[in-house]
């Protein structure tokens, strides 16, 4: 006798640029209990995926970045519009800078489900579906996004 198929799904698919804002809307979401420990597991796996990105991204920066007499990044102080002074890198080739990063953000940050973690999925889609947060334009097609991937797992 043949087990019957399931189509479960293996993995949950998301875009590297939209990790952050997820992270946040989990993080801010107010909950107990199992549901708590359960989102923080997922906020977990994201924020490790997300470090792997921040590298990449620096390696990005080094490619493309002015360099100092000591081989460092260089950097320049900005202002932003709230006049808070910052530091940001000084980019050499910001046309190949920006191909190379948009690609990066681009790209699918694939989460696995296991049997170890496809519960606290399950609670993340939960969570994520029925979010009561104010969003401005671009969040919303970012929510929309992240929705979509959520409802296919």
């Amino acid at each position: 006798m043949q087990k019957e198929k399931t189509n479960k799904p293996v993995a949950l698919v998301l875009k590297n640029g939209n990790l952050d804002i997820l992270t946040k809307w989990l993080a801010e979401a107010k909950l107990h209990g199992q549901r708590a420990r359960a989102r923080n597991r997922i906020v977990k796996l994201i924020g490790e995926k997300a470090v792997m990105i921040e590298k990449e991204r620096m390696i990005i920066l080094g490619k493309y970045s002015k360099k100092t007499k000591d081989g460092e990044l260089e950097t320049k102080e900005v202002e932003d519009v709230f006049g808070k002074k910052t530091r940001q890198y000084v980019i050499a080739d910001q046309e190949k800078f920006n191909k190379q990063y948009q690609s990066l953000i681009d790209e699918d940050a694939v989460f696995d489900l296991l049997p170890s973690n496809r519960e606290d999925f399950k609670i993340a889609k939960e969570i994520v579906l029925n979010l009561n947060v104010e969003m401005d334009f671009n969040q919303t097609d970012v929510y929309e996004q992240v929705c979509s991937a959520f409802e296919k797992i």
